[in-house]
């Protein structure tokens, strides 16, 4: 909705790079800086981010507590919240959530948890969805052509998410 402004991402592990390097909106990417008070410091310094996008479960102690006294907007997106989880879990998250300015959960079961098992402010929260799905529903509805060589006429097996040990076993069953 603000093409002017710059898109970051940032990512822990190194199997993210290539699909973030490659989404569409992505203006820079690199890895998070441990959460340590210097290095988060110097790294909220340096990019001056204007609003902080958390997907998911990603709630790092000293990324949001500096990004609160800065006045950084914080939001948590396509949150979910494990109904069996332990006293201390449930603890952490009130702690970690009370440092978020708004909450984007996945579903009504979601939002019911964080108000009355976190004791959440209901109106930082809402129920949004979850953007994987979104994200599914859209690739349904714009199809990319195959490329002519991926086009096949038998029984085809998509593999996601493998290895080279693990390619090193799957192809020569297939043959």
């Amino acid at each position: 909705t603000k093409p002017n402004e710059k898109i970051l991402v940032t990512y822990l592990s190194s199997t993210y790079v290539k699909a973030i390097e490659q989404f569409p909106g992505v203006d820079e990417s690199f890895p998070l800086p441990f959460d340590l008070p210097g290095p988060i410091g110097q790294f909220l310094n340096q990019v001056q981010p204007k609003c902080l996008l958390i997907a998911r479960t990603d709630l790092w102690p000293e990324v949001l507590t500096q990004t609160r006294k800065k006045k950084i907007p914080s939001i948590l997106f396509s949150a979910t919240f494990p109904k069996n989880s332990s006293w201390v879990s449930k603890l952490w998250k009130k702690t970690m959530l009370k440092l978020v300015d708004s909450i984007y959960c996945v579903s009504f079961d979601d939002y019911d948890f964080a108000i009355k098992k976190l004791k959440l402010d209901k109106n930082k929260i809402s129920v949004l969805g979850d953007t994987r799905y979104d994200q599914v529903v859209f690739r349904l509805s714009s199809p990319k052509p195959l490329n002519d060589h991926l086009e096949t006429q038998g029984p085809t097996l998509v593999a996601g998410f493998t290895w080279a040990e693990d390619e090193k076993e799957l192809l020569p069953a297939l043959e």
